[in-house]
Formats: structure tokens, C-alpha cells, sequence
């Protein structure tokens, strides 16, 4: 009796101090100028590690803080100094740090941190203060526990079908577990499954299959684990996969492997009713996607399509139970497993493609532009395989670009028409999948040409230009005997004329030798006629008509004057030799043109003189 009341003893003056400790605490929360938060990623823990802390400090004052509030290990060392902007009145600043749990930590049932921060006395004082700021923690004993789950699918299977078997592994205890392994009956697989850990807390699961053959299967596996040292084992009771006739057939198919996490994949499920009576009422399952389709019927012999749309958020395998009514009997089948991959956002490719033209306006059609392709790896791993096309035509390959390295190309391009021009980078992901990134738009349009400014014109000699002349072998047969008797012509009239102008040359200088001499040479005039003086009437002499005859002349005595002209003039007559006529005309013409006013006035005297000496 007296035990329990020195125990209660105990326990009254335990919780005092508590109450008083408590108070204080608070009366001294109070007075500070900061509010200080701690938060820890966990709080039991069954043996050392590493966790995460959170740290807030708020400025619970109306000013604001004159210096830097600094955040410290239980040794005095900075671990965070919040430094510039200083805390507002009112405002807060936070960290977050790792931070090991020693068993030490364990031992002491807390983390301690310490917060310096400015403070103001009494007196406006400001100085640096310093508090230690601490949070519970405890350490428990290890309770290893996991449960597991298993999923058949389909229930009943025809020959040839596939059978998954799907094991869903949860760690619902307080300790992670680790060497997790499953070993399912030989039926079903021969290989042993390996997990590995499993966080407390989180899940983990493995999928077998099988494919029915023409008896059942039986299911069953042995799950085995270790923590905190010690070995643990499960068991999973015996399931049967029934063989079975279903006269439906599910299909599940995708129109892509996968892809980033927030992308679309289209989903299609293929039912074929191959028996002779419809089958109603089918509702369509999926472990992750709960209920897919209700109330679907397929005719006897028909086949039905159904497409459902969802969006990637992790990797993840579908498989769709379907099940039905074919008369008054149910019916079940599942597709077989469709997995689809979610890529890790930090792994996936991403590419720039940036274009310029040398012209984004053409004068005339066809015309060339030179366009200007630089591909640039924005990613974080590697680009390979890139393929650069436009309108589906391979226009470069790169084999490898690193993050932020950069490729450039150019490419001529014959433009037969204005439009709009585009080049794309091409490659394939993680999946194989091809992914293309799309460049900018180029707009190409056509302007009439700009008329050239007026300048001055510059004189160019015309080129010589030989002109080759046709041969007598491209001349018709009748041209060319015509030019033949052309040249035959040619070569006489040629001959001719040199002899009739060696004929006219002889004439000229045979005339010359014989032409007479001068008159004046061959007369001697003593005396010259005036003609435009009037011949006296004594002087005078009647020519008669032709019709009369001459009167004959009065014959005078003969003097030696007369009688010496008319000897000479007789001389002259005797001694002139007849000439032809056209010596005679030629030499009247040369005589007459050289001499012809001499000639005259010695034909005046002569026929002057013997007229008189007649009368």
C-alpha cells in the first residue's frame, strides 16, 4: 500500500514539474522576438538514419530585424544563415536541411537546434540572443509486416490464352523490409521473383503469366522477407485458373508504348463474340483504372470496338477483365497485359530547331533560297540518331548531340511556288518511339521586281562573229552546177576584158604615133583673121545653093606669096594619107579639143588666101 502511494507520489511531482516546465517554456516563447517551427520527415525510427528538417523562423515583432537571423547545429556551427532581406515584422524565412538521427538523437528522444536572431533590451538596446529550439523523437522496436495480395486474370482461360498472375506486395509495418522474393507454384512459373525492399509504408508488385494449356492451373506462392536481422515468410493459398470454352475474345492494344507524364495514350478494346447468341450486360475492369466500359453488348459473329483515352502519370501495366451474360450463363475473360512506360521528365529529349532564309520574297518563280538550320539539344542527356527533314524528306543526320551543343546546316532550295517552309528534327526516345520537334515557319511570297536605277550607257564593241560557210557537200546538186557555169561565165568575161582593154590600149597609142602635126607646125601663116571683125565686100565669097554652080573664079596673076601657100596646102593634100573613119574622128576630136581655136584661125587663113588669090 505504501508503494502505490509513494508511486503516485512520484507521478503527482512529475507531472508538477511538467506543468512548471511547460509554463515556463511558454512564458519564455513569449517574450521572444521570433517564432520558431520545427518539421521532421519522421519522427519514430527503430534505428539510426537519415531524415530530412524543415526550420521556420518568423519575426513575431512590429519592426523589422536590424541583422540576419542564423540557424545553428547543437555544436555552434552555422547550418543556415538567412542573411539579406532581413525579417520584415511579420515575415518568415525557412530552411531545409538532411540531417542524420544519431543513436545518441535516439537516446535523448530529440533533435536540438539552435536560432540566433536580434534582440532589443529594455533600453532599445539591439544585440544577438540565441535560443535552442528542440522536437520529440522516438525509437520503437522493429515490427516487420507486409501484406499480399494476388490477381488472377482471367479467371476461366481457353487453350492458348494468356493467364497473368499479379502479386501486390504492401509494407504496413513500422521498419522497411528488405530481400523480399516470390516463388510461385512451378505450374505457373519455375523462376523465383525478386523484389528487393520495400519502404514502410509504400508497395511494390510482380507479375507472373502463363499460358492455359488444356487442364486447370494452380496457384499458390511463398513470400519471403527480411528486418531488423530476422527472416520472415508468408503464404499465399492455392488458387485454380479454370480451362474453359468462353465464346468471347478481349483485346487490348495501344496506339503508342508509352510517353512523357502528362501525354495521351489511346487505349482500344477489341470484343469478338464468336458463339451463336449475344452476349449482354458487359462491364470492363482494370485494377488501375477501376471500371473502363458498362453495358455493352456484342451480337453472335460481331465484333466491337472500344477506345478509351488516358493520360500517362507513371509506369503502369493494363490488363482489362471483361465479363458478360451469354444467355442465362456468365461469362468472364480478361485481354492480356498491356504495359506503358511513363518517361522520366528529366530523361526525355527535347530539341530546338531554328530556320532563316537568305530571302523571304521571290521576284520570279523558280527561284533558289539558301535556308539556315540549327538543331540545339535543350535536354539534359544526350540526342542521338537526329534526322532533319522538311515535308518528309531527309534533308541531314547527326549522330549525337550533347545537352546544349548545337548542329547547323544549309540547304539550297529550288521554290516553285510561294508558301510557307518548315524544317523538323526527328528522333527516337526511350521507348524507340519516334519524337519530332517542330521548327519555325517560314513565309515566302512573291513581289513584282523593283525597277533598276537609270545609268549610263556604256558602249560595247560588238563582238566579231566569224560566220562559217556552208560547204558545197550542203548545197543542192542543181545550185551547185549553177554556180559552176556561173564561175565558168565569169573566167570568160574576165578574158575578154583584158583583150579588148589591150585592143583599146593599142588603139590609143597607134593613134598617137600618126596622129598629123599641130597646124600651126604644118602652115606658115603670115597673117591672122579677126573673126569678129566684118569681112570687107572685096573679101568676101558667094557660096552657091546646090542647085547652082559655083561661079568659077576670077584668075589672078600668081604671086610667089600665093603661089608658096597654095603649094603648101597642095603639099599637105597630096601627102595626107586616108585614115579610117574612126582614126579621122578620133584625131578630129583630140585635134579639135587640144587646138581647136589654132586650127580654125589656120583654116581661116588658108581658105582667106585662096580665095583671094582665086579672084
Amino acid at each position: 500500500m505504501m508503494k502505490k502511494r509513494i508511486f503516485a507520489l512520484f507521478c503527482a511531482l512529475l507531472m508538477l514539474l511538467g506543468l512548471v516546465s511547460t509554463a515556463g517554456a511558454e512564458s519564455t516563447a513569449s517574450t521572444l522576438p521570433i517564432k520558431v517551427e520545427l518539421d521532421f520527415s519522421k519522427y519514430q525510427f527503430t534505428a539510426p538514419e537519415e531524415i530530412t528538417v524543415t526550420i521556420r523562423v518568423t519575426n513575431v515583432t512590429d519592426e523589422k530585424f536590424t541583422s540576419p537571423v542564423s540557424v545553428l547545429d547543437p555544436n555552434g556551427s552555422i547550418i543556415e544563415a538567412f542573411g539579406t532581406p532581413l525579417l520584415d515584422a511579420g515575415a518568415s524565412q525557412s530552411c531545409t536541411i538532411a540531417w542524420n538521427v544519431t543513436q545518441a538523437d535516439l537516446n535523448a528522444g530529440q533533435l536540438a537546434f539552435r536560432v540566433r536572431y536580434p534582440r532589443k533590451d529594455e533600453n532599445g538596446i539591439v544585440s544577438n540572443a540565441s535560443n535552442n529550439f528542440v522536437k520529440r523523437i522516438s525509437q520503437v522496436q522493429a515490427e516487420p509486416e507486409i501484406q499480399v495480395s494476388r490477381t488472377i486474370t482471367p479467371g476461366i482461360a481457353r487453350k492458348g490464352q494468356e493467364v497473368s498472375v499479379v502479386y501486390e506486395i504492401r509494407n504496413v509495418g513500422t521498419v522497411d523490409v528488405t530481400g523480399v522474393r516470390i516463388k510461385e507454384s512451378s505450374a505457373v512459373s519455375s523462376n523465383t521473383a525478386s523484389i528487393g525492399a520495400i519502404p514502410a509504408g509504400e508497395k511494390k508488385s510482380h507479375t507472373f503469366t502463363v499460358t492455359m494449356g488444356t487442364k486447370n492451373i494452380t496457384s499458390n506462392a511463398t513470400v519471403t522477407y527480411s528486418a531488423g536481422g530476422k527472416s520472415y515468410t508468408e503464404k499465399v493459398a492455392d488458387a485454380t485458373i479454370k480451362y474453359g470454352t468462353v465464346n468471347l475474345t478481349a483485346t487490348l492494344t495501344a496506339d503508342r508504348k508509352g510517353g512523357n507524364v502528362g501525354d495521351e495514350v489511346k487505349l482500344t478494346l477489341t470484343l469478338k463474340n464468336t458463339g451463336k447468341k449475344n452476349i449482354t450486360g458487359i462491364t470492363v475492369t482494370d485494377p488501375t483504372l477501376n471500371t473502363v466500359f458498362t453495358d455493352v453488348t456484342v451480337d453472335a459473329g460481331k465484333t466491337v470496338k472500344l477506345e478509351k483515352t488516358i493520360t500517362m502519370t507513371e509506369t503502369a501495366e493494363y490488363q482489362f477483365t471483361v465479363t458478360g451474360m451469354e444467355g442465362t450463363n456468365g461469362i468472364e475473360t480478361a485481354t492480356g497485359r498491356l504495359p506503358l512506360t511513363a518517361i522520366d521528365p528529366a530523361k526525355a529529349p527535347s530539341l530546338t530547331v531554328e530556320t532563316t532564309a537568305s530571302t523571304d520574297v521571290v521576284f520570279t518563280l523558280p527561284s533558289v533560297i539558301r535556308f539556315t538550320i540549327t538543331v540545339t539539344n535543350t535536354g539534359n542527356y544526350d540526342a542521338k540518331k537526329i534526322t532533319v527533314s522538311s515535308s518528309g524528306v531527309s534533308l541531314a543526320s547527326i549522330a549525337q548531340l550533347a545537352p546544349g551543343e548545337s548542329f547547323t546546316t544549309m540547304r539550297d532550295v529550288q521554290v516553285n511556288m510561294v508558301g510557307k517552309f518548315r524544317f523538323d528534327a526527328t528522333l527516337s526516345n526511350e521507348l524507340g518511339e519516334a519524337t519530332t520537334f517542330e521548327g519555325n515557319i517560314i513565309q515566302v511570297q512573291q513581289a513584282a521586281p523593283t525597277s533598276a536605277p537609270t545609268q549610263v550607257p556604256v558602249t560595247t564593241p560588238q563582238p566579231f562573229v566569224a560566220e562559217e560557210l556552208p560547204t558545197e557537200d550542203t548545197l543542192p546538186a542543181a545550185v551547185t552546177t549553177f554556180q559552176g557555169v556561173l564561175t565558168t561565165l565569169y573566167y570568160i568575161f574576165a578574158v575578154l576584158a583584158v583583150i579588148s582593154a589591150v585592143l583599146l590600149a593599142a588603139s590609143i597609142a597607134g593613134r598617137v604615133m600618126n596622129r598629123p602635126k599641130d597646124g600651126q607646125e604644118q602652115l606658115q601663116l603670115s597673117e591672122r583673121r579677126n573673126y569678129t571683125e566684118e569681112v570687107p565686100e572685096d573679101e568676101r565669097v558667094m557660096i552657091a545653093d546646090e542647085s547652082e554652080n559655083a561661079p568659077e573664079a576670077e584668075e589672078k596673076p600668081e604671086t610667089a606669096e600665093t603661089a608658096d601657100a597654095v603649094q603648101t596646102a597642095d603639099d599637105v593634100a597630096a601627102n595626107e594619107k586616108p585614115a579610117s573613119a574612126e582614126a579621122q574622128q578620133v584625131f578630129t576630136a583630140d585635134d579639135m579639143a587640144e587646138d581647136g581655136d589654132a586650127m580654125e584661125d589656120a583654116k581661116a587663113q588658108i581658105y582667106g588666101r585662096s580665095k583671094r588669090g582665086r579672084q
